[in-house]
């Protein structure tokens, strides 16, 4: 039997359908061991039948092929096995007298797909069918990133529609992919969060707000948003979903805060500001009911635990970073630690920026919603001839 697994190097990621691999070999070589010994009957001399075979249509260069049947002989290895003529002796388990589980070598030789003859032969006779080979399905990994791109917005008024930018960002992805484009609405105060959202359109996306994402480039949006009657603030959320629904290549989930009146922070994706490491079991991802980001922070009272965010840019110069909580009582949090100027040049890896966040008083006061939501913002201290640069992170935090 040939042991057919790839290796591997320092750093790379191991698929599970590798680990399976690996698996199923060594139950395969269990299985041949303790087939020896083992008086195997003497061959019926029934011509085997093969009734079909899985996966069907077709069958993936490098998976499992199971063949169903008749008149087999066990243990597996007992049974010839041929694909275009090319053996397979690559038995996954020791099969039983209808069945035979067999793998289908990853570098087939001949452009994909194409159809095959398996030819199966025990002592009894040969049986055939046709197996319509393709080539190996590569996983979708890595995740795409989501950036406003949108700038300096003039603060909205009833009526307006806001041209918002987005860019989608695969270079961490190793496939081209398709993305459904997502807006939600929350918190909105003045008009209910539906009128929001039935002023949304996009730009960029096709009718079904998809759009196709391929790592070696970039690719920018636009979400139109119109304004509502009555309208004060809402909450905006922004992501791009992986259509195979695979949460782990779906984007990060985007804040934009609009109130009437307010052009807001701008917003510079050269400028990236995400969570961080935290240096105190006090803090932890803990997810709040209607939160903008889906995921937030949870401070202990009484603690002063440090928080962690990193920052990355794309352009050399010393940044400001500050931050607020919104509509914060200040008798209930304390922020210490920033602002804080922290120097930068390009090609530098995110650097950690530290502050404290303090939820008083020691004992919680029952009955009290704390949830607040904390507004992060880095803007480059240098002039860039273009205007002042900056951008923003905004995340739910609250008392637990």
């Amino acid at each position: 039997m040939t042991v057919n697994v790839p290796k591997v190097n320092p750093g790379d990621l191991i698929a599970a359908s590798s680990w399976n691999l690996v698996v199923d070999t060594l139950v395969s070589l269990q299985d041949q061991i303790d087939a020896i010994g083992v008086v195997t009957p003497a061959p019926t001399g029934k011509k085997p039948v093969i009734t079909s075979t899985e996966p069907t249509p077709d069958v993936p260069a490098g998976s499992t092929l199971t063949i169903h049947g008749q008149n087999f002989e066990v243990p597996a290895i007992l049974n010839t096995v041929t694909l275009g003529g090319a053996p397979l002796g690559d038995f996954v388990g020791a099969g039983t007298d209808q069945l035979l589980n067999v793998v289908i070598p990853g570098d087939i030789p001949g452009p994909l797909p194409q159809t095959k003859e398996l030819l199966l032969t025990t002592t009894g006779g040969d049986a055939k069918a046709n197996v319509h080979v393709v080539a190996a399905v590569v996983p979708l990994v890595g995740a795409i990133v989501i950036k406003n791109s949108s700038g300096s917005l003039p603060a909205p008024k009833v009526g307006d529609t806001l041209d918002f930018q987005f860019t989608l960002d695969a270079n961490a992805v190793n496939l081209e992919e398709q993305y459904r484009l997502h807006v939600e609405f929350s918190n909105a105060v003045g008009a209910t969060t539906d009128k929001w959202q039935q002023g949304t359109s996009y730009v960029g996306v096709d009718s079904e707000q998809t759009v196709s994402v391929n790592p070696t480039q970039t690719v920018t949006v636009g979400v139109n948003v119109t304004v509502p009657t009555a309208a004060k603030s809402v909450d905006m959320t922004v992501w791009a979903i992986s259509l195979h629904h695979d949460p782990g290549s779906s984007s990060n989930h985007l804040a934009v805060p609009i109130t009437i009146g307010d052009a807001g922070p701008p917003a510079d994706p050269s400028i990236h500001l995400t969570f961080g490491s935290n240096a105190s079991p006090f803090i932890h991802s803990q997810n709040y009911t209607g939160a903008v980001s889906g995921t937030g922070l949870a401070v202990g009272y009484g603690t002063n635990p440090v928080v962690t965010i990193n920052l990355g840019v794309d352009h050399d110069g010393t940044y400001v970073v500050d931050a607020h909580v919104e509509n914060a009582d200040a008798t209930m949090w304390a922020l210490t630690g920033l602002p804080k100027e922290v120097p930068f040049s390009v090609g530098q890896p995110a650097q950690g920026v530290h502050f404290n966040l303090h939820l008083v008083p020691a004992q919680a006061v029952s009955g009290t919603d704390v949830t607040r939501f904390f507004m992060l913002t880095a803007t480059r201290r240098e002039s860039t001839g273009v205007g002042q640069i900056s951008n923003f992170f905004r995340f739910p935090i609250g008392g637990f």
